[in-house]
């Protein structure tokens, strides 16, 4: 067909490759940068398709890392959120992933790869992101940990244990999120470096650790729960009480409750739960 619907949208990948790392502009205007992706991968067809994989074998790294983007959400809606094309989409993005590993041409482009891989959700690229397990880039092992997540897979779940210690904060939160609230496995190795994340440096690691923790019944994270609530305000406490249900935690969340004033939005219902989970009277107005 030569509909103009049909014809590559040039001018929306060229604002994606000449803006990709800038901050996205507030109100009105062309849209640019990673605003442009979710454009682009809005357009559910074979021509985007073939647009997206041509992109992912370009010389230029930034229009690898478009066309990977693209890939990783291709057709991507919240009534269809696997996408379209999905077999296509893996192969291309299993190439580019192997080929900037043998190559090691840029680390962008390795952590766009991995978590547009992570999108895709497909266990074969699991063996794959585990070659870069170690690699000497914290944006690289952050992708990793994307690719990673929501397996019940015994090798990406090793993974991301090895990654919830790493030296970038960035890199142990997410990896600590994958898998406290990712999965429904439970055993002594998960429970292991979740307990080893309760006296990390970063608060939100912290908050993870011990909402992964809550999440599997853990009570020995009781009093690390109180101690946190008493000095700071997050949903994955609140979340993490909810879950444990324990009356010793409503003194503790009532001084959450004053130092948490004025509430964002979501935080007093995610407080409220937490307080008639755990059986604990409100106080007055």
């Amino acid at each position: 067909m030569t509909d103009v619907a049909n014809k590559i949208p040039v001018d929306l990948i060229e604002a994606a490759v000449l803006h990709l790392d800038c901050e996205e502009a507030d109100g009105p205007g062309p849209p640019t940068g990673w605003r442009a992706v979710s454009l682009l991968q809005q357009r559910a067809d074979t021509v985007m398709l073939s647009a997206a994989i041509a992109l992912s074998v370009s010389a230029e790294s930034v229009r690898r890392r478009v066309g990977a983007a693209i890939l990783g959400q291709l057709g991507h809606s919240h009534d269809n959120p696997d996408g379209v094309f999905r077999e296509e989409r893996y192969g291309a993005l299993e190439r580019l992933l192997l080929n900037e590993i043998e190559t090691a041409a840029d680390a962008d482009v390795l952590e766009d790869t991995c978590v547009a891989l992570g999108h895709l959700r497909d266990c074969r690229a699991i063996p794959i992101a585990l070659k870069l397990v170690l690699h000497s880039n914290a944006k690289v092992r952050f992708g990793v940990v994307m690719a990673l997540t929501g397996y019940e897979d015994e090798a990406a779940i090793a993974g991301l244990i090895k990654l919830s210690s790493d030296d970038a904060s960035d890199v142990r939160d997410w990896a600590t999120f994958g898998l406290g609230q990712h999965i429904d496995v439970d055993s002594d190795q998960i429970r292991a470096a979740l307990h080893a994340r309760l006296v990390d440096i970063n608060p939100d690691v912290r908050n993870e650790a011990i909402a992964g923790l809550a999440r599997r019944k853990d009570n020995a994270v009781s009093s690390v729960l109180a101690r946190e609530l008493s000095v700071q305000v997050a949903t994955p406490l609140f979340e993490a009480a909810r879950d444990l249900a324990d009356p010793s935690l409503c003194a503790a969340l009532l001084a959450a409750r004053e130092i948490g004033q004025p509430w964002r939005s979501h935080e007093e219902k995610d407080w409220l739960k937490a307080m008639a989970a755990c059986g604990c009277p409100l106080p007055d107005s």
